[in-house]
């Protein structure tokens, strides 16, 4: 009889939408800090725009249909048109449960935090607060998915050198770095060391930067992210 219930849980698992009820077990800092184990992201060959985008509830029904090439996002009866999505989002929001954690439609940007992957099937947050979660296929070669960490390095981000100033090395211990850039100068991520990254001055949309400074910030506070990151100028 313990054999049979093993096999049936098993079997559960492995065919159709199975959701775990349960927290998620994290292997990592990075994917306990961001809540997830990593991110999926549309990938942007040049023709995949042309596909639809479909997310679906855990018993297969189809939640939300994105279509980049035709500018609209449905979901339900509900349909909007992505030139105006910036007037929309408080409605998919409040009713829908739908603020991934990037989503710029007019720019094929699309990036949900992800809880588990099922066989050919990733189970993401479709919200930042990650209360909802829906099912994305991603053996379709729409999607590709990436670990927090790899998904990080060479992102670009904003410094801010009141709260967290760029220094020597990584430590609280070691002297503020002085550097003739702009307020709003860009970095790029170079590598982690435990609670801190290395960073460097990065060229991004209107930023630009003469000299390729780097230096350290803390990307967490051992709680919560402390990154900015820019996918779009």
């Amino acid at each position: 009889m313990y054999n049979r219930q093993i096999f049936i849980s098993v079997l559960l698992v492995c065919t159709g939408f199975s959701v775990d009820q349960n927290k998620s077990i994290y292997i990592d800092e990075f994917q306990s800090v961001y809540d997830s184990k990593g991110v999926v992201s549309f990938n942007d060959n040049g023709t995949n725009y042309r596909k639809k985008i479909a997310l679906y509830n855990a018993n297969g029904t189809t939640f939300a249909v994105i279509s980049l090439a035709d500018h609209s996002i449905k979901l339900s009866n509900y349909k909007a048109d992505i030139s105006d999505i910036d007037l929309d989002k408080s409605i998919l929001h409040k009713k829908y449960h739908f603020n991934p954690q990037e989503f710029f439609p007019d720019y094929n940007l699309i990036i949900f935090s992800y809880k588990n992957i099922i066989g050919g099937k990733a189970e993401v947050y479709i919200d930042k607060e990650k209360t909802t979660t829906k099912f994305i296929r991603i053996d379709s070669k729409l999607f590709k998915v990436e670990s927090w960490k790899n998904h990080l390095i060479g992102s670009v981000l904003e410094i801010d050198n009141i709260r967290n100033p760029l220094r020597e090395k990584p430590s609280d211990l070691t002297f503020i770095k002085k550097i003739s850039v702009p307020n709003d100068a860009s970095f790029r991520i170079i590598k982690f060391e435990g609670a801190w990254v290395q960073v460097e001055c990065f060229s991004f949309c209107e930023s630009t930067c003469d000299k390729k400074y780097r230096g350290w910030i803390r990307w967490t506070n051992g709680k919560q992210p402390l990154l900015k990151l820019y996918y779009t100028c």
